[in-house]
Order: C-alpha cells, then structure tokens, then sequence
C-alpha cells in the first residue's frame, strides 16, 4: 500500500430506506443485497413492487432479491441473476421460487426509486434482510424504499486481476 501497487475499486451501494407505518424511518446501507422474505414458516408473501409511480409487478414468492453489480455474483448469482462487472451501476431485482413462470430478473437504471410494500393479499409475515445479517420485521402499511447511495465503497485489488479473469477461473468446470 506504501508503495501504491494498488488499483482502486469504487463500487455501489444500495440505500434502504424504511418508512414503519407508524412514523418510524430506518436506513440501511448494503453492499451486496437486500432481501423481502417470508418467516421460517410462512408460506409465499405477496409483495408489490414500483419504479417511480408506476407497477413493476405484483409477486407472489418466497422472497424478492435486490442486489448490486458486487452482489451480482453472491445470491442472486444463484437465484439465476446475471454476472455483472462490479464497477456497473444499476440494481437487479429477482424474484426467488416465485409463484408464477413468466418472472425475470429485472436490471434498473441507479438513478431508480423503487418501492417496495406488501401486497394487499398478503396474509404472512415478512422480513427485510440487508447484506444476510441486518432485519427488521416488515408490517402491512411498511414501504421500502430502495436506490442507488450517493457514498461508494472503495476496494483495494493488490494483485491486480481482473474481474473476468477472478471469475473464470471461480467458474470453470473440471
């Protein structure tokens, strides 16, 4: 590091913002993702999700993942989501065992609002999971509200290796 064999990695973050419906407004920041799940036991939560004023889809799932181009190759690599190249800015959203054939991962603009709330059907209890370890329980009337945060992290590579070449060789079967 003295010596500045380096390179420097900036990377989004998301910004969660939730509003309680009782007046109560708590902020996350998150690295890799943001999770809308069920309880242990609960069966699928409906789940309404919008970009600005207007209906993206209405879901009914085990969970709805948010991630970032650093997540990108974390969960939602799992859930099917794309590989993305961490120093993209967007937010990727996927569903995860929806109840339904025809839903994708969606990539959105970073300059995106989302808001996320439960949907009017839903009858079960949901979490908001940041980066797998933050949570807070989510009521009905609760929204989420999910963008692009103005701060960067910032990576320091030390061997200097690309992303593309880091992944093919994590991905490569023998």
């Amino acid at each position: 590091l003295v010596t500045g064999d380096y390179t420097e990695q900036p990377r989004m973050l998301l910004e969660i913002v939730l509003k309680a419906k009782h007046g109560v407004v708590q902020r996350y920041i998150a690295v890799n993702d943001l999770l809308i799940t069920k309880a242990a036991l609960s069966s699928l939560i409906d789940v309404d999700v919008l970009c600005g004023e207007k209906l993206v889809n209405e879901y009914r799932a085990d969970s709805i993942l948010f991630a970032t181009p650093t997540g990108s190759t974390a969960y939602s690599l799992s859930n099917g989501g794309p590989i993305a190249d961490p120093t993209l800015s967007y937010i990727s959203m996927s569903p995860i065992c929806p109840h339904s054939f025809a839903s994708r991962t969606y990539l959105f603009h970073e300059n995106t609002v989302l808001t996320v709330k439960l949907g009017d059907k839903n009858r079960n209890s949901a979490y908001l999971v940041i980066d797998g370890q933050v949570g807070a329980e989510l009521g009905q009337n609760d929204i989420v509200e999910i963008t692009a945060s103005q701060r960067k992290m910032r990576l320091i590579s030390l061997n200097n290796k690309e992303f593309y070449e880091v992944v093919s060789k994590k991905f490569v079967v023998s």
